[in-house]
């Protein structure tokens, strides 16, 4: 069984062949967008706001100093 992990990468650059997340809330380290949270592969955003703050107020990230973030135009690898 694959074991994921939280990491951090840049959503600001656009890269080819990666996709387009417009309009999403993010959790950022100290609130750089080229920090953006993943768990694994997967994104750590959401079109609601308050998802991104509960999520942030019930788990234990708080040393992560992660802040939400509004994101217009975010870009990502692909995921399979």
């Amino acid at each position: 069984m694959k074991k994921y992990e939280f990491n951090f990468r840049d959503i600001e650059t656009p890269k080819n062949g990666y996709q387009v997340y417009t309009d999403t809330y993010w959790l950022c380290e100290n609130g750089d967008i080229k920090r953006a949270l993943f768990y694994g592969e997967s994104p750590q955003c959401n079109k609601n706001k308050k998802i991104c703050e509960l999520s942030y107020d019930l788990s234990n990230y708080a040393h992560m100093n992660l802040q939400t973030v509004f994101v217009p135009v975010a870009y990502l690898p692909i995921r399979y």
